[in-house]
């Protein structure tokens, strides 16, 4: 009978201990690839050297009846790991690429809109270069799982991050305004982001690819900002940046040109000092009911009957108020109390998802000049639908410490104002939005003859959107003014446009609420465990088997 050589037996604890040190020190060695294949190399020489050394009892024990038994349920685990490993190697092969996304809220993986983005960069071999600059860790390792779901699918998309606390001369010439912004790129065009969701990395994209143009008029005559004025009141930073979205704006006069063009995807009315005429209301009705789409941007303390009248016609109110921050508010001393703080986005909506708490943890603006907006409501109270077949939404309100200051038609209206007209306690309406009702398409409902069904087809089954009113409470916070006080306001004047020009690059992707479950290896816990399993568990494994050995060898010398 052959025995068992004991000492041996810690050949295999070596080796173990041989993998651990090799892997540890790979992974904070990146300028040593190699070593981890030197690992393995002696743990393989050290297995093989305990299987010849130790071979007469590895002979006697593999003979043994027991084993006979035992045979078939190792044949059958070793079979089993092998099917294991051979269908994790064929699955991560291109050709037998498949992936089930199990997570709850289906965040490791991308929606069909943003896959077949990221298979058109593949396919037409469009390069992406990107710069991150990134102050906030947690927005940080927001993007880079996104954008790494794009790579997973192919999309050629390259990112160079940027500390700018530590790179400030990067963040001035790329002239970065926000704290976290990322700057996308394909040849010479460019586009930028502040905030980071799906949606919006598949619609910068969409913007880089995307050929042809929108086109937005702002009216002028009523003593509006100009589209290329840089003053505070101006809106050349918006114009700029919808230029960037493949958005032309020009600026259109209605009592000029005696109609509106035709275009127009989208005419823009933004902080209008003086009223507008019968004739140019009736060239917005038309334009409306022609299927357009019309922005109403006011601001406090202007009397525009004529523009209110229209707007309530479609059940939206611009109230004759001013809103303003409590004064009982620190940061109404910061700011001043001519500010509203905006916090109440809706979720659901194309404009405001977005923005609202279940995507960014909740955003705030600080919009400038702002004057609250109601809908239609009957006798009773509740909310009706407008004669005009509109149906309305209030789509954004205030932070609930905002002051509602009443009856404002002009600056003098602010003079002694009286506990009587103060209003506490908000959140109050800001923005809503007005849309005719769906209506069906030419040739779903009766079919004229001689049209066959192949062109029957191409007119499609889709349900066309009407004419869109929005009327926003505060044209300053589209202004350079706005602009310059925080980045984020462009891009709400970006997913405004590009709601309502209805743009066909422009997607709409629910947001996916990510709750972080991986593992963290830069938090302390994390650092921890991760010593625990490369060096603590391996070295008393080794100490208590090598203690085994010595309490053997005593009892049997």
């Amino acid at each position: 009978m052959s025995v068992k050589k004991n000492g041996l037996v810690i050949l295999p604890f070596a080796a173990l201990l041989i993998l651990a040190v090799s892997q540890s020190l790979a992974t904070t060695v990146a300028s040593m690839p190699w070593l981890p294949y030197v690992g393995y190399v002696l743990a393989a020489a050290c297995l093989g050297g305990w299987f010849y050394g130790d071979r007469e009892f590895f002979k006697h024990f593999f003979s043994r009846k027991g084993f006979r038994y035992g045979a078939s349920s190792g044949l059958l685990v070793v079979m089993v790991i092998t099917a294991l490993v051979g269908f994790a190697y064929l699955t991560s092969r291109d050709t037998f690429n498949k992936k089930w996304d199990v997570t709850k809220n289906q965040v490791s993986s991308l929606a069909p809109a943003s896959v077949e983005v990221a298979e058109k960069l593949k396919d037409k071999d469009i390069e992406v270069q990107a710069q991150g600059f990134f102050s906030n860790p947690e927005e940080l390792a927001n993007f880079k799982r996104l954008v790494g779901l794009y790579v997973l699918e192919g999309a050629p998309i390259t990112v160079d991050y940027v500390d700018p606390g530590q790179n400030p001369e990067q963040v001035i010439a790329a002239e970065i305004k926000a704290e976290n912004t990322v700057i996308f790129e394909v040849g010479e065009r460019t586009s930028r982001i502040t905030t980071f969701t799906e949606e919006d990395i598949t619609n910068v994209l969409l913007n880089l690819m995307k050929e042809g143009s929108k086109k937005v008029y702002f009216t002028k005559g009523h003593g509006e900002g100009g589209l290329s004025s840089q003053e505070r009141s101006g809106f050349a930073m918006v114009g700029d940046f919808l230029g960037d979205q493949k958005i032309q704006a020009q600026e259109v006069s209605l009592i000029e040109a005696g109609a509106l063009p035709e275009d127009a995807d989208l005419v823009v009315i933004a902080g209008a000092q003086y009223d507008f005429q019968p004739g140019e209301i009736t060239l917005l009705e038309d334009y409306l009911k022609a299927g357009g789409s019309l922005l109403v941007a006011v601001g406090a303390v202007v009397d525009l009957p004529q523009l209110h009248a229209l707007t309530e016609k479609y059940g939206v109110l611009i109230e004759d108020d001013a809103l303003f921050l409590d004064p009982r508010d620190i940061r109404a001393r910061m700011y001043g109390q001519q500010f509203a703080f905006v916090t109440d986005f809706d979720d659901m909506h194309g404009i405001t998802k977005k923005f609202s708490s279940s995507s960014r943890a909740g955003v705030q603006m600080l919009w400038p000049a702002t004057r609250s907006i109601s809908l239609l409501k009957d006798k009773e109270g509740e909310e009706k639908k407008a004669d005009s077949g509109y149906s309305t939404q209030m789509i954004i309100k205030t932070a609930p410490n905002v002051v509602r200051v009443a009856g404002i038609k002009s600056p003098k209206d602010l003079e002694n104002v009286g506990q009587d007209r103060l209003s506490m306690g908000g959140p109050y309406g800001v923005m809503a939005v007005s849309v005719l009702d769906a209506v069906e398409p030419a040739g779903t409902a009766e079919t004229d003859e001689g049209v066959d069904q192949e062109e029957e087809s191409k007119l499609g089954d889709e349900p066309v959107r009407g004419g869109t009113l929005a009327v926003l409470g505060s044209a300053a916070v589209m202004s350079n003014l706005g602009i310059r006080m925080a980045p984020v306001h462009a891009e709400f004047a970006g997913s405004l446009v590009s709601y309502l020009v209805r743009d066909d690059n422009f997607v709409s992707i629910a947001v996916k609420k990510f709750d972080s479950g991986h593992l963290d290896l830069s938090s302390n816990k994390s650092q921890y465990l991760r010593r625990f399993l490369l060096w603590i568990y391996p070295a008393l494994f080794f100490g208590v088997s090598l203690l085994y050995w010595l309490l053997r060898r005593r009892k049997t010398a």
